[in-house]
């Protein structure tokens, strides 16, 4: 076929170019639509679904006096319809999950459904879940104490657990008259760290028990307390006092230790931190000159246990002179005297018993 008859053919010259204006218009829409050649036949967003967790139920009407039992605190919520319409409602936050009135439904039992407010009508949505059993009913208060259960098993064995408070002492608890009455236990747990050596402060959440040990369905205000646990050591390093026994009127005993002038007791933190010292008793009645000996010491009450035991000491004796001795009997002498003085006078102050006073109508 010559060109001539190509270009008189009208049909042909009409299909060359219906032809090369669809390609003119394909490729100019491509690039207006990023390359996509598909996407300039749509007019509207692809359609997509988001899933939102954890998204708070609020409750519509006045239920200040009502306690309300088995509503969830949170849903879950998915979000179906165009995706750009999706992107701005999760974008600007103004939708909600909320009840039915239930200021209108009033104490008892009742079967709700709850609705998403505050979207697009173009959006679908599904709540998980959409609907709850509850119960109203009317709200009563009560004060109790507070309980503080520590578990100081990781606590070091050198440490052990002191004073505990707790702030503030109580809590008020709401619910349903029933639950209150169930109430046997309210408490709080604090675990003793390992590391734990001085004061130990936390924040602890309050628990409401029944007398099985289950948890009531109550709230408590406020939920979290203050608790602080005052870590003792087990230990307390204390002197050592010597004193002689069974030894000479006449002589003075100087005691020096060779091995050491402390021991450290164990036991009771509130039993050992309350001693100053412990006592060392050495028998000296067969010493008549210098001599080293073993003293075992004195375990005070509420002590488990003292390291050292024992004390190595050396012991040295000093025979007084005439003059010491007599001036030491002129002490002990003037001594028994005063207290006799005194005890004179404290008769003679003593008014007269009633068999001894006269008798007025003598």
């Amino acid at each position: 076929m010559t060109m001539n008859k190509i270009y008189d053919n009208k049909w042909l010259t009409l299909l060359v170019a219906l032809f090369l204006a669809l390609t003119m218009f394909v490729f100019v829409k491509a690039e207006r639509y990023n390359d996509n050649p598909i996407s300039f036949f749509q007019n509207v967003s692809e359609n997509s679904t988001e899933t939102i967790s954890n998204v708070p139920v609020h409750i519509k009407g006045n239920v200040q006096n009502y306690y309300i039992t088995g509503l969830p605190e949170t849903v879950d919520v998915e979000l179906s319809g165009p995706a750009n319409l999706i992107q701005q409602t999760l974008e600007a936050e103004n939708f909600k999950v909320v009840t039915e009135d239930l200021e209108q439904l009033g104490q008892g039992q009742h079967y709700i459904k709850l609705r998403l407010e505050g979207i697009s009508k173009e959006l679908h949505y599904k709540l998980s879940p959409s609907s709850v059993n509850i119960t109203i009913a009317e709200l009563q208060t009560q004060n109790y104490p507070i309980e503080v259960r520590v578990n100081s098993d990781k606590l070091s064995p050198d440490y052990a657990v002191g004073n505990v408070s707790v702030n503030p002492q109580t809590v008020t608890l709401s619910g349903s008259g029933d639950k209150l009455q169930q109430i046997s236990q309210v408490y709080v747990n604090v675990d003793i760290p390992s590391d734990a050596s001085d004061s130990y402060t936390t924040s602890a959440t309050v628990l409401i028990a029944d007398s099985q040990g289950q948890m009531l369905d109550i709230s408590a205000d406020p939920k979290q307390v203050e608790v602080q646990v005052d870590i003792q050591s087990n230990t307390n390093t204390v002197p050592i006092q010597f004193e002689a026994i069974n030894g000479r009127a006449d002589t003075d005993y100087e005691i020096e230790p060779l091995t050491t002038h402390n021991t450290v007791l164990s036991g009771d933190p509130a039993s050992i931190h309350q001693l100053n010292r412990v006592m060392g008793y050495v028998d000296v009645s067969q010493i008549s000159k210098e001599e080293e000996t073993q003293v075992d010491l004195e375990l005070p009450a509420g002590v488990a246990s003292m390291e050292p035991a024992q004390v190595r000491v050396k012991v040295t004796p000093h025979r007084q002179n005439a003059a010491s001795r007599q001036e030491e009997a002129t002490r002990e002498a003037n001594s028994a005297s005063s207290q006799r003085s005194q005890e004179s006078r404290s008769t003679a102050d003593r008014p007269n018993s009633p068999s001894q006073e006269q008798d007025p109508s003598a």
